[in-house]
């Protein structure tokens, strides 16, 4: 009971007493944006430990054989210094999306502050890594064409057609599918950001 004479009495006296609102889920496009969070970050992860694998078994098996090729070689300078810097960033900005993804999907307002910054860092990065990757790839491709030729050449029974041409159109198409895949992800989080943005986007997190 209380004191005020006035009080109503059908009124809960505790505060903690009161009935709470219930808070709406999570819906549309920004739990699509959190779920793809989490599942980009963990193939980044996974794309990053796999790298750093297969670079450490090139750097063992350089040093095994003085014959194999050295890993630090490319096809210009400070190429192997940017490789690097980008596999490294790769690495943390997963591991930023599966935190972001996992608070956004708790529709905690951090997680979908990160989900907007990270969104923002990727639309430059994506620009950055589709051309680092573009390049390498088109400067690594007669090398690689040579090679494959030569291994043809050497095949006791080789094929009766002129290999070159066909490789040369492979090329191309994968070429194209690489930056094709760039600009996807680059619109996914260009989208993504300007959804973040909306005023009932933020108002589903507390």
């Amino acid at each position: 009971m209380t004191d005020d004479s006035y009080a109503n009495p059908f009124l809960p006296t505790n505060p903690v007493d009161a009935p709470s609102v219930a808070k709406q889920p999570l819906r549309g496009y920004a739990k699509v944006a959190c779920i793809f969070f989490i599942i980009l970050g963990a193939l980044g992860v996974l794309g990053s430990l796999t790298g750093a694998g297969a670079f450490l078994f090139k750097v063992l098996a350089s040093n095994l054989d003085e014959n194999a090729a050295k890993p630090f070689q490319g096809s210009y300078p400070g190429e192997f210094a940017i490789a690097a810097v980008i596999a490294v960033l790769s690495a943390c900005v997963s591991i930023a999306m599966i935190v972001a993804g996992v608070f956004g999907l708790q529709q905690k307002r951090a997680g979908a502050r990160l989900i907007t910054n990270v969104s923002i860092f990727m639309i430059l990065f994506k620009i950055v890594e589709t051309a680092f990757g573009a390049v390498n790839f088109y400067m690594g491709f007669p090398a690689i064409k040579e090679e494959v030729l030569k291994k043809i050449a050497a095949d006791p029974n080789p094929p009766k057609i002129d290999l070159g041409p066909y490789l040369d159109i492979g090329f191309y198409v994968a070429m194209v599918f690489v930056i094709a895949i760039g600009l996807v992800m680059l619109l996914f989080y260009l989208f993504t950001y300007l959804h973040f943005c909306k005023r009932d986007v933020v108002a589903q997190f507390e």
